[in-house]
């Protein structure tokens, strides 16, 4: 029927599966497919039933109130704050969306521009949920893969179908529901605007090929320098975006851009991995091992280096004990010792005891220590017979230190 020639191919197949759901809607979708003639016919004679079967749509399909987590996004400004919260149908979901979610942006450029939206998906099929610009259908999100957790999508927004300096439209349409309930979401959504410069047919290829061509010379010079891979990247990026605008663009040019893009950016991806795991171990060189502080802290270790790689200097001649306290939610580990403590670095040694504590600390991943040192009640008594009551060898003096402390900032 020619009412149905505006509608999208989600809009029709959602249409399909909500007149099989009931037996009055199987009637009504009938009804819509006879011809306009037949139409007028039946709905005279049955227009009280037509009446009740668009009553009883308008009540089974409202969507119910939800209670959200704070006000519910729904524009995107190009540049700005990543959405983190989720928005779908599904346990843990932050805005609840069973079928249909619509955002609008508004590009403020004066010339054209083409956008690029960034997202992560997970609980999607194939040709689930449908992806539009104004209208106009751009694809469906891709299914699931084995890395969806950490897979980043994004969707071209063609720049042929935005509208400058007013309202655009840009919808996730999950064509299963309803009548279907199943689960899907979307988060960490941005929006990225880029204008495109408008020149000539000419120029637009020469400047295309220029940037193919230092991006070739950047990539032949990844070993050199780590930049050079990003450059390589930028530049096939600027050729992809130009291409992207172009009306009669040479396909060759465009894959080749695009595909190069695409090997780029996991080149990128690993080479930043590296540079990571690189400075992790340079940073673990310059300090002892996690395992060995814990190693001392414990007991399994009575090596006094592991304290003075981390600046505290001491030259215990007896251990007096070890453990570890719970204060304030924090596990905080001590160890207290008989014997010299080096201040200052200036080789004044101070007889006496001490006590050093370790403390872990969970948020940030760093480890922080620190020294109490005190008077020796009774240096010429035996270990076993010493009484640590009162000194900064007493647990329970410890206790009463740490208290009002915040080693890990909490």
């Amino acid at each position: 029927p020619d009412e149905l020639s505006g509608f999208t191919a989600a809009d029709k197949a959602r249409l399909r599966r909500r007149a099989q759901a009931t037996a009055g809607g199987r009637l009504a979708h009938q009804f819509s497919q006879l011809s306009l003639a037949a139409r007028l016919v039946v709905g005279v004679l049955g227009s009280a039933f037509v009446a009740g079967t668009v009553a009883f749509f308008v009540v089974q399909f409202m969507p119910h109130p939800v209670q959200t987590a704070g006000p519910e996004p729904a524009e995107l400004l190009g540049g700005a704050n990543t959405i983190e919260g989720s928005i779908g149908l599904g346990d843990g979901v932050t805005w609840e969306r069973p079928d249909l979610k619509v955002f609008t942006f508004t590009p403020a450029s004066p010339t054209q521009v083409i956008a690029v939206l960034h997202y992560q998906a997970r609980e999607i099929s194939k040709d689930e949920v449908s992806i539009a610009l104004n209208g106009v259908e751009l694809g469906f999100v891709a299914p699931d893969t084995l890395d969806v957790v950490n897979r980043e999508l994004e969707t071209v927004l063609p720049a042929q179908h935005i509208k400058l300096r007013e309202p655009n439209t840009i919808s996730f349409d999950n064509v299963r529901n309803p009548p279907g309930e199943e689960s899907w979401r979307i988060w960490n959504l941005w929006l990225e605007i880029v204008a495109i410069p408008q020149l000539p047919h000419d120029e637009t290829l020469a400047s295309v090929r220029e940037d193919l061509d230092r991006a070739g010379k950047s990539y032949d010079l990844r070993d050199i320098g780590p930049e050079n891979l990003f450059k390589a990247w930028k530049f096939y990026r600027d050729a992809w975006l130009k291409l992207e605008a172009m009306p009669g663009r040479p396909d060759e040019l465009y894959v080749a851009s695009r595909s190069q893009l695409r090997e780029m950016a996991v080149l990128l991806d690993k080479k930043c991995s590296t540079l990571q795991l690189e400075v992790k171990k340079a940073l673990n060189a310059r300090r002892p091992d996690r395992k060995n502080v814990h190693d001392y802290f414990e007991g399994k270790s009575v090596d006094p280096i592991v304290l003075r790689n981390k600046g505290i200097n001491i030259d215990p001649t007896a251990s007096l004990g070890h453990g570890e306290l719970k204060v304030n939610g924090q596990t905080v580990y001590w160890v207290s010792q008989r014997g010299k403590v080096m201040t200052q670095g200036r080789g004044a040694d101070r007889q006496g005891l001490s006590t050093s504590l370790f403390f872990d600390c969970p948020v940030d991943g760093k480890q922080r220590l620190a020294l109490w040192f005190g008077k020796d009640p009774d240096p010429d008594k035996a270990v076993a017979d010493l009484d640590v009551k009162g000194t900064v060898a007493d647990p329970l003096e410890l206790e009463k230190l740490i208290q009002p402390l915040k080693p890990c900032g909490r």
